[in-house]
């Protein structure tokens, strides 16, 4: 029994974490918002370049990590 429990915890080990995509791309929207309101955006080039990463992190996540 424990070298079956063994073969089976290495199979799903092995498989990727599956994740809701709409939860982390709404909470990702949420937190660009919020920083958005805080009303220090786009007051320099970091910030221009905060806000643009949230958006490619909203891509990366809706295309699972498949560029």
């Amino acid at each position: 029994m424990t070298m079956l429990k063994g073969i089976f915890f290495d199979y799903f080990e092995g498989q990727p974490t599956a994740y809701d995509v709409d939860k982390v791309v709404e909470q990702l929207e949420a937190e660009s918002e919020r920083w958005k309101e805080s009303g220090e955006a786009y007051e320099d080039q970091k910030e221009l370049g905060v806000s643009e990463g949230f958006k490619k992190a909203i891509e990366i996540a809706k295309s699972g990590g498949i560029r």
